[in-house]
């Protein structure tokens, strides 16, 4: 910084901090702050606070001079601290900017400068739905072991993914869900990403340069070779909840700011945030200022990063009204989304329930133009591959794309995405191994985790890390071996192990053999398909061949009724033909 700090008025909009070339904007939505300091830091941390002496529609702003691109702030936002009231403002906490484009690992924002990035050349692949295969990965584990035979400063990061493009083109894969990349608390542990801080900044731990503005070229140089590969980018997003966790969780940026806004409150002494997402808290995604901050971080990175789309979290979050409650009619963000031009043309996933009962999976979810993680197709598949009876017919209707859960409100069958195995829980190699947890050398007898039946989701979805068959250590549960402190080596059993090749070539044979098999184009083939599974005694006690049989062909009568376009003759739009690949991260 150089230069007098009196603040000018600045302006109110754009929401953060916005450089112009000789000074830097700082404005912040904090509507009952009675007043608000923005804090430059230096290298040792030492502060200069400057006072934001301009209010306009609840907006607090000034424009410092001489403040320039990586330059470290943070606010200190002053009013009452009454939590009967939903008021947490304490300017003993130094605050992250809720629109801080990047952030450090001490949880600072940074200014950030012009963007220069050269996105000449760069063509977004835009795969149809019906031959798209999706691959789940988590940044960090896909090469942060030295298996993955990369230079050591690139392993775990933006670059080092770049690198095995070439492996991800071997399988087959159209399209990349990562993990989530934005930036998340990096004092909390959790090894997924799932705690959020900050909604348009990339994680700092993934970029092999932790400058500012670096990270965000080397987030954008993985996308710009992603796509010159002719692989989409899908962010799995979390904006359900945040890294401040509940009463006594931390206060980083929200809680400080405008507490009853960001937050669904109970009204209640003993339990004051509702936890509809099982993390602590939930996002009021019912408020306007709310919805505004979650509609401009898509934009922001469906703009200015690139990315094709975006997998959300808990997505029947959005349908919470401000009680808690569950409107089912016409929850306004989804509105907000479908409106923006911006976000006209990306692809939206949603993981159609939360954690309090919220089972919006099929014609009750809004986002009427959003695909859904499929539960019923995992659990049917689960159910077939075990032996279950009477599982053949369910088989035949998720196949053929669901159409008990889609056609009543004109879904096509493509709006189901199907999978069998994500980050949560088992790996694929574990789920056909066992049919209990063995967690019992995490010395919480067994209490812990779960079994490898759980609720599924619909479009083939393969885990990354399935042709090395990946394990979790079975020592501790996947979530719970998922923590890395930043800055040091994972442990080893949360990295995908590249020189574990035993069974990659069976792998792939069997990939290509089930995707084949899961991207049946008609009723003929899925026929023939389930006619097999009857020939290989996959049937209820007491039941027959000839009574399956029978219970087939009313199957197939009811499709020949519900998806007429699927005579035999034609292909078959369903979501079993968008595959996707998760990447357990382990």
């Amino acid at each position: 910084m150089t230069g007098s700090t009196t603040p000018w008025p600045g302006h109110w909009s754009p929401l953060g901090s916005t450089y112009d070339g000789e000074s830097t904007n700082f404005a912040l939505w904090a509507p009952r702050a009675e007043w608000v300091e923005v804090c430059l830091l230096d290298a040792d941390g030492a502060e200069t606070r400057i006072p934001l002496t301009e209010r306009t529609f609840d907006v607090w702003h000034s424009r410092i001079p001489g403040v320039r691109p990586g330059q470290r702030y943070g606010y200190r936002v002053h009013g009452s601290y009454d939590p009967s009231r939903g008021l947490r403002f304490d300017a003993s906490k130094l605050l992250v900017d809720p629109y801080a484009r990047a952030v450090t690992a001490h949880s600072t924002g940074v200014v950030v400068g012009e963007d220069n990035f050269d996105w000449r050349g760069d063509d977004r692949p835009r795969i149809p739905w019906t031959d798209t295969i999706l691959y789940e990965l988590h940044v960090r584990g896909f090469t942060r072991s030295a298996t993955s035979g990369i230079d050591e400063e690139l392993r775990g990061t933006y670059t080092g993914l770049i690198q095995k493009i070439p492996h991800l083109k071997e399988l087959g894969i159209t399209a990349v869900e990562l993990m989530p990349v934005y930036q998340f608390d990096p004092q909390e542990g959790n090894y997924w990403g799932y705690m959020p801080l900050s909604f348009f900044a990339p994680h700092h731990g993934y970029a092999s340069n932790p400058g500012a503005s670096a990270q965000h070229d080397e987030f954008r140089e993985m996308v710009k070779a992603l796509h010159a590969a002719g692989i989409e980018v899908i962010l799995d997003v979390v904006y359900n909840h945040t890294g401040e966790s509940d009463e006594p969780g931390p206060v980083y940026s929200y809680k400080g700011i405008d507490n009853s806004t960001y937050y669904i409150l109970t009204g209640r002494s003993d339990r004051v945030y509702e936890n509809f997402s099982g993390t602590g808290n939930t996002r009021h995604c019912a408020n306007r200022y709310v919805r505004k901050l979650i509609v401009d971080s898509l934009r922001y990175w469906a703009r200015e990063m690139h990315v094709d789309g975006f997998r959300f979290d808990l997505a029947s979050v959005f349908s919470r009204a401000a009680d808690g409650s569950v409107n089912t009619t016409d929850p306004p963000i989804f509105g907000d989304i479908l409106a923006d031009p911006d976000l006209a043309g990306v692809r939206l996933i949603a993981e159609p329930w939360d954690a309090a009962g919220a089972y919006q999976l099929g014609r009750c979810f809004p986002g009427a133009r959003w695909l859904q993680w499929n539960g019923k197709f995992r659990d049917t598949v689960r159910d077939f591959w075990r032996g279950e009876p009477a599982t053949v017919p369910e088989l035949a209707s998720r196949l053929t794309g669901s159409s008990d859960l889609y056609q009543s409100d004109m879904r096509r069958p493509v709006a189901s995405i199907n999978f069998v195995t994500c980050h949560d829980g088992f790996t694929l190699n574990d789920l056909v191994s066992y049919d209990r947890k063995h967690n019992e050398a995490n010395l919480d007898q067994n209490r812990d985790g779960g079994d490898p039946r759980q609720p599924d989701d619909q479009q083939p979805y393969i885990p990354e890390g399935l042709a090395f068959a990946k394990r979790h250590d079975r020592r501790r549960p996947a979530q719970a071996q998922a923590a890395e402190p930043l800055g040091q080596p994972a442990a080893r059993p949360q990295h995908l192990r590249w020189r574990m090749r035993m069974n990659e070539d069976v792998f792939n044979m069997s990939l290509r053999k089930f995707l084949k098999t899961v991207g049946v184009t008609s009723q003929r083939e899925i026929e023939k398909a389930v006619r097999e599974a009857i020939d290989q005694g996959r049937l209820k006690d007491g039941e027959t061949k000839a009574s399956a049989e029978a219970n087939l062909q009313v199957v197939m009568a009811q499709l020949a009724s519900t998806h007429p376009q699927t005579n035999g003759k034609g292909p078959i739009a369903v979501a079993s033909n968008v595959r996707v690949h998760p990447q357990a991260a382990a």
